[in-house]
This record gives C-alpha cells, structure tokens and sequence, in this order.
C-alpha cells in the first residue's frame, strides 16, 4: 500500500510538472511497481487548437456507429463494458479512458507511425476510423490478449488521406 500511494505521488508530480512546461503535445508516463502494478496518466495539451475536452461516462449498451471517409456508415457496436473518459471536440470520440474490466487506452498522436488499411466502401459495415478506436478497445474488450485476437477482424481506417495518423496507448491490469 505505501509503494502504491509513493507511485501514485510520483506520477501526480511528474505530471503537475509537465503540465507547466512549454511542450505543445500530449504526454503519457505509465509506472510499473515492483509488484506489478501500474499507475498510468496523461496530460492533455494538444497545440494545434482546444480539443473541448470533457469528462465523458459511457454506459454498457450504448450503440456507436463508427465513421469512415463517407461519413457514419462504418461498424455499429455496442458497449460490453461501462467507461470513464475524456472526449474531443464535442464529440462522442474519446481520446483517453478506462473500463469496468480496468483496460485504459491513451490516443496519442504520433505522424506516420502506424499503419492503417486502405478504405473500401463494400465493407464499410465492418469499419471504423482511428478516431473511433479508443471508444471500439473499450467498450468491446477486457484484455489487451483480447484486442489482439480480435482487432484484425476489423478494418480501421484514416478519415482523410493526408490525414496524420494516430497511435494507441493500451493498459491493462
């Protein structure tokens, strides 16, 4: 309990620091304990423009219906897990949270690092954007074994060709 609360002091500090310093993009620090625990935590100062950031709170049967460069013709789904998060610009499209089964997963924006699939409209149904990813991990999964077993089943997609892409951040304990 004493290294939990002494990792938990560290983190905040970390972070109270790196929320007054001049960096213009998001920071993500996760802290592994010697007895496997971990304390994760993110700032939230995105350079470019205000993200509206809000606390948001998703209810288990809550129906999305995820975009594609079409519009919101992608995958429908349906929350398995309540979730707890920050959203993006008035928007149901969370950046960061956590879910009942304790998964977090943090959007961070990293150009050109990952790879998405090219979108095709014939299978628009079993698609979602970048953007929708976080709320997809989180309310569809309990474990990161999960997501990798069942991700590639579906097509994730970039919203705009010249669009920067995003890199996901995933928790689990």
């Amino acid at each position: 309990m004493k290294k939990s609360i002494r990792i938990s002091s560290v983190l905040t500090l970390c972070l109270a620091l790196l929320v007054n310093s001049t960096i213009f993009a998001c920071t993500g620090i996760r802290l592994i304990a010697e007895d496997g625990s971990v304390r994760y935590g993110r700032t939230m100062e995105w350079g470019a423009f205000d993200l509206f950031s809000k606390v948001a709170i998703v209810p288990k049967n809550y129906t999305f219906k995820g975009l594609t460069p079409e519009g919101q013709n992608g995958k429908e789904f349906t929350s398995k897990y309540g979730i707890v998060g920050l959203d993006m610009i008035n928007k149901d499209l969370l950046v960061d949270g956590m879910n009942e089964a304790g998964l977090a997963v943090g959007l961070f924006y990293f150009p050109s690092t990952p790879k998405y699939n090219e979108f095709k409209p014939e299978n628009a149904s079993n698609t979602i954007s970048a953007q929708d990813l976080v709320n997809y991990l989180l309310t569809q999964y309990a474990t990161i074994d999960e997501i990798k077993a069942e991700l590639p089943k579906i097509d994730v997609v970039v919203l705009l060709k010249k669009q920067s892409v995003l890199k996901l951040t995933l928790i689990g304990w």
